[in-house]
């Protein structure tokens, strides 16, 4: 029996969500805003991300000072890699990776962090090559060294090698224990991973990188990538690779990963309302024409609205974003480009 053909439709529950929607969604803060009153607007959303997300709660229940020790060195593509075990979070190390320019390279003495997305294999997805298939990140970080940055990534929370299996079977490369335990401790995932992103910063500040860093996240590393730049002023500048769009066009349109549904999200505002608080730091989006993950249409709304932000914080020369001819996927020369530009 075909039972969508014996559902009554006066029963359908989408009326409903959208009205949980529209009542419930923050409200649009920068647009209708005096120009006076710019920075008062944006604490006070800073301050609400805060109360909802709660890293900095989270950081003092569970962070301390950073300290570290190096696991091991390995070559990749003609690279070296240093690999270090960072300690700053209680009970949770994770690993990260400092990839240095080649030697003959045109140094340019920068240090770009990048985030990666949802991948089995982790980060080393991204740093090794592999036989099967290239995947999204289309080995950028390793492109970017190779043009002379220093790169500086790291293992998420719930990824590959920084992952559990001692409860939940079949956790291994998914978010689901990790989003499930911090949502019932009051918390998120997200938060986590920014704690973890600003502690990998602690640890580039004790290396001597310098304290001003360029931030690059792609699609679940993304959105990571879009708070730890709204919490944390060492991030110079920023880039948003295959995850921005409207919630509507994004997330609520198809089912996505767990850890993108942070409770009370919504009542911060639309996602690109959200993204605001960076401004007026550089930012710059990118999206394939083709993604299906985040459809272009959701990505161009959302550069549109930040670009009448810009403009209002008189520095519409520090928002940027393109389309290009592929999926969801990064995209090494407008990445290039946007370094070259704002760091």
């Amino acid at each position: 029996m075909d039972l969508e053909l014996i559902y009554d439709k006066k029963y359908d529950t989408g009326a409903f969500l959208d009205h949980v929607y529209e009542t419930c969604i923050g409200k649009e803060r920068f647009l209708n805003c005096p120009p006076e009153q710019m920075e008062t607007a944006r604490e006070e959303l800073l301050e609400n991300i805060e109360n909802v997300l709660k890293v900095r709660q989270l950081e003092g229940l569970f962070g301390h000072s950073v300290s570290y020790s190096k696991d091991e060195t390995f070559e990749t593509f003609g690279l070296q890699v240093d690999k270090y075990c960072v300690d700053g979070i209680d009970q949770l190390l994770f690993p990260a990776y400092v990839i240095q320019p080649p030697e003959g390279a045109e140094k340019k003495d920068k240090t770009v962090v990048y985030i990666n997305g949802h991948d089995v294999a982790g980060i080393m997805s991204a740093l090794i090559e592999r036989t099967d298939k290239q995947r999204f990140h289309r080995y950028l970080p390793i492109e970017l060294a190779k043009a002379g940055y220093r790169v500086v990534t790291l293992e998420l929370a719930g990824f590959a090698e920084c992952d559990f299996t001692h409860r939940v079977k079949g956790a291994r490369g998914n978010c689901f224990g990790h989003a499930m335990t911090m949502n019932m401790a009051g918390f998120s995932v997200t938060a986590l991973r920014v704690m973890q992103v600003r502690k990998l910063m602690d640890f580039m500040d004790q290396m001597g990188f310098g304290g001003r860093y360029a931030v690059h996240g792609i699609s679940g590393g993304g959105l990571v990538c879009m708070y730890t730049g709204i919490y944390d002023e060492r991030v110079a500048t920023m880039c948003l690779n295959s995850c921005t769009s409207t919630y509507y066009d994004g997330i609520l349109s198809r089912q996505h990963c767990v850890d993108n549904y942070d409770a009370g999200i919504l009542t911060l505002g639309d996602m690109p309302w959200v993204c605001a608080a960076f401004a007026p730091r550089p930012l710059f989006s990118l999206s394939g024409e083709w993604d299906k993950i985040f459809p272009v249409e959701g990505f161009r709304k959302m550069c549109g609205y930040l670009e009448k932000v810009y403009d209002k914080w008189n520095a519409g020369d520090k928002f940027t974003w393109e389309t290009f001819p592929g999926g969801h996927e990064a995209n090494f020369n407008l990445v290039s480009r946007w370094l070259e530009l704002y760091f």
